[in-house]
């Protein structure tokens, strides 16, 4: 799939618990790789990221500064079951 002159990558089968896994991302990462479009909550899957995970995958970019980051959290505000938004950002 191209996107604005770039082909986009789909990263998956997202195994567990739909989240993008550290070792996922750090193997997709390529000297062409310009910007990581992470989805928390996700939208249909439910899967919400907790701060440990993401702390993982921030530890992941930060070894590729090049790498720009998209964050989808739109749905932050519609949790179920006591569950915590937690950004990438903060």
């Amino acid at each position: 799939m191209r996107f604005n002159g770039g082909d986009a990558v789909l990263l998956g089968p997202l195994e567990q618990e739909y989240k993008l896994q550290p070792q996922q991302l750090a193997q997709a990462i390529t000297d062409k790789t310009r910007w990581l479009v992470l989805n928390n909550p996700g939208n249909p899957s439910g899967a919400v990221y907790n701060a440990a995970e993401l702390t993982a995958l921030a530890a992941v970019l930060r070894d590729h500064p090049n790498v720009w980051i998209m964050l989808d959290e739109l749905y932050e505000h519609v949790l179920f079951d006591g569950r915590e938004h937690v950004s990438l950002c903060r």
